[in-house]
């Protein structure tokens, strides 16, 4: 045990952040405001803001008492439960676009009391999703609630698949394998596909995530909806990533092939980035999630594929695999 560390069941050190460190990044926040004042292009101000942003995280983590820290981490479990039973509720589309809502009026559009709103937008409001009036009467109905940039955003359906696709789908049978699949399988990355964490939380043996996803339409769907979010979070500036346009098509026309692509939407960033790309654009997955529809016009084509069963049916073409398009991916998520 260092010096720096208080024994075992002891509470954390007395909180005293370095003062020249505080002033180090309050200096590095100010250089950064500064270029994204004097920026001359849209590009310019996404880096001066991206610096401003990662530079704030460290002021705000550094001036956060560790007590404060381990709350926001131990109680972050119930924001996930507290949202879940908004959308049950529609409760953010009871809130006007431009002005507050009262509990009493919310509670009169949605079916749930007074008080259970309340628990809900305390928490909401705690962690800065929704912005919370307290009038000065003591009345749980007169509180009013607004949206405010975040809660707008999870009006989306595709937001709000994304948020079930996690809640619902992945992180419970995450925690459902813990401890048992490792215990099991011992404590390193899985190595088996058909019996990997997932699986192993729903009783499977032999079968892979999409071989279990296609028996449940409900989840499927959830899931198809849930992929298109890169989309609206903002894939196109990831068009650019790479000179799309000095791809040379195959014998067969074919210029580029998206494995695993979901609905299309890195095809569609990558076509709307280079509309006078030479060749054609091939998108594959699995029958499945071309069947519940694209967002990539006619002019790519659409081919069911497994990588996982079948061997490439496209040779001679440059693709785009899903190991580097996780890591693409990873970059916006």
């Amino acid at each position: 045990m260092s010096g720096s560390e208080p024994p075992t069941g002891q509470g954390p050190l007395p909180f005293e952040p370095s003062v020249e460190f505080l002033a180090s990044l309050s200096e590095s926040i100010q250089a950064s405001l500064a270029q994204y004042s004097s920026a001359s292009n849209p590009a310019e101000k996404a880096s001066a803001l991206k610096a401003i942003q990662s530079t704030s995280s460290k002021l705000s983590l550094v001036t956060t008492p560790i007590p404060l820290r381990f709350n926001e981490i131990n109680f972050r479990p119930y924001l996930n439960v507290t949202l879940r039973l908004a959308f049950e509720l529609s409760l953010l589309e009871t809130i006007p676009s431009n002005s507050p809502i009262t509990i009493s009026e919310a509670s009169s559009k949605v079916n749930a009391s007074e008080e259970f709103i309340f628990r809900l937008i305390r928490v909401l409001g705690a962690f800065e999703i929704l912005e919370v009036l307290y009038p000065k009467e003591t009345s749980i109905g007169l509180i009013s609630f607004s949206h405010t940039p975040i809660s707008r955003f999870l009006l989306s359906p595709l937001a709000k698949a994304s948020f079930r696709n996690h809640f619902e789908l992945l992180l419970p049978a995450q925690i459902r394998s813990i401890p048992g699949y490792y215990h099991k399988h011992g404590f390193k990355s899985p190595e088996d596909h058909k019996n990997a964490p997932f699986t192993f939380a729903q009783g499977t043996v032999d079968e892979d995530f999409f071989d279990i996803l296609v028996k449940d339409a409900d989840r499927l769907s959830i899931f198809n909806n849930a992929m298109q979010i890169m989309a609206t979070l903002g894939l196109k500036p990831l068009g650019n990533l790479y000179a799309f346009d000095k791809l040379v098509p195959s014998e067969d026309g074919v210029a580029l092939v998206d494995i695993g692509g979901g609905k299309g939407q890195m095809l569609k960033v990558i076509k709307e980035a280079y509309p006078e790309m030479r060749g054609k654009l091939v998108l594959e997955d699995l029958k499945v999630v071309l069947d519940g529809g694209v967002v990539v016009d006619d002019e790519v084509v659409k081919i069911p594929y497994d990588f996982f069963k079948e061997v490439q049916p496209i040779k001679g073409m440059f693709p785009l695999p899903p190991l580097q398009k996780a890591k693409i991916y990873g970059s916006v998520c």
